[in-house]
């Protein structure tokens, strides 16, 4: 409703169709974060459809999975420990990966960031199409970038575990599960600082604002190659997740 251009045409509308006739059977809404709250109570009043009450039920903290075998993951995808960013979630117009790109290729004559292969673990969402010519039509992005389209829990669990850290440059989440499954995992995160991202990431993580490619390509900059940077990241979530 509020960026059709996010959303599948055809999926989008049958929502919204949804919801306009679901509306008025409702008495009591239950959401995942205020952000979604706020959208949600904003579209009510514009289509003149009731509310009643809203509450927001954020989502708990995920229990990391224990270590089972991390070395055989690693080995199997190509990895090294702390020596890989990590992204997570469905390709999408939404995930900005088109924005991590131009980061990752602003960084190309960096040692240190050039040095970290990406990855990405998701599956192909709506749209997806653009990322693999992308990654066709660049050779060196296509050398850097490592794409697991499906991933059990555990072998995620072992990426979340030894990534270096993660990335989440999406122009908008309804609360950013990637972001907190990161914290949950020790990992530090860069994110950007939209929809209700900060509700799930707080106060422990390197925010960006959403577009800024300069500054995203900074802040991968900094935990790419100071470890100082790093440890400092990883302490402060240390002391805060339990």
């Amino acid at each position: 409703a509020v960026n059709p251009q996010w959303t599948h045409p055809h999926y989008g509308k049958q929502f919204l169709d949804q919801l306009a006739r679901l509306a008025p059977a409702v008495d009591h809404w239950l959401v995942t974060s205020n952000y979604v709250g706020k959208q949600l109570a904003n579209y009510l009043d514009l289509q003149k459809l009731p509310r009643h009450r809203v509450n927001t039920i954020p989502m708990g903290w995920p229990a990391p999975l224990p270590i089972q075998d991390d070395d055989g993951v690693l080995a199997k995808h190509g990895l090294e420990r702390k020596r890989f960013l990590l992204h997570v979630g469905t390709v999408e117009p939404r995930k900005n990966l088109d924005g991590l790109f131009d980061a990752l290729t602003r960084l190309r004559s960096d040692p240190a960031a050039n040095a970290l292969p990406c990855v990405l673990v998701g599956r192909d969402g709506w749209r997806s199409e653009a990322i693999h010519q992308r990654l066709k039509d660049d050779p060196w992005l296509a050398g850097r970038v490592k794409w697991i389209q499906d991933a059990p829990d555990t072998d995620l669990a072992a990426l979340y575990r030894n990534a270096r850290f993660t990335v989440v440059p999406s122009f908008d989440e309804g609360w950013g599960l990637a972001v907190q499954e990161s914290l949950a995992y020790r990992t530090p995160c860069v994110a950007t600082r939209v929809g209700g991202i900060p509700e799930a990431g707080l106060d422990l993580v390197d925010y960006v604002e959403s577009g800024d490619t300069d500054a995203l390509a900074a802040a991968i900059r900094v935990l790419a190659g100071d470890d100082d940077a790093l440890d400092r990241a990883r302490t402060r979530i240390t002391s805060r997740v339990i």
